[in-house]
């Protein structure tokens, strides 16, 4: 498991997710130079010296690909919901129980994919109201919510 940040991979966990199983991970960045993982509320791992502005708008937010969702042999093959991506406010910064319920649209959400249906697989339920890019996700009524 692993996230990118300015091309570069970090790992989080040298192992994948359980299979049939809903994992919750949260990576957050909490000084400018330093991002924490957490898996099932856990911290997992802390990455130290990384360089990044998430408030840049010059760069693409890409889910569920490693950097470019025209490349379909990194895509993510599992199910991601209730993706939640906030700037200004570091959300968790311990361990934590991870949420019961779907997420809602906290200070600082700047987009919220809640998938709820065929029809609002990508639809943004933030107050940014984004138009996210749908590169071939599918709906599926799997989720613990």
């Amino acid at each position: 498991m692993y996230f990118w940040i300015n091309m570069t991979p970090y790992v989080i966990k040298n192992t994948n997710p359980p299979i049939n199983e809903w994992t919750h991970m949260a990576i957050v960045g909490t000084s400018g130079n330093e991002v924490k993982c957490y898996i099932n509320g856990q911290l997992e791992t802390t990455i130290s010296s990384i360089s990044y502005d998430f408030t840049d708008g010059t760069t693409s937010l890409v889910v569920g690909n490693e950097k470019d969702p025209s490349i379909t042999s990194v895509n993510f093959s599992g199910q991601i919901t209730n993706f939640r991506w906030v700037i200004g406010t570091a959300v968790y910064t311990s361990n934590f129980i991870p949420p019961a319920t779907p997420l809602t649209n906290i200070s600082g959400t700047e987009l919220l994919l809640l998938s709820t249906d065929e029809l609002n697989v990508v639809k943004d339920s933030s107050n940014e109201n984004r138009t996210p890019h749908n590169s071939g996700v599918i709906y599926s009524s799997t989720t613990p919510f």
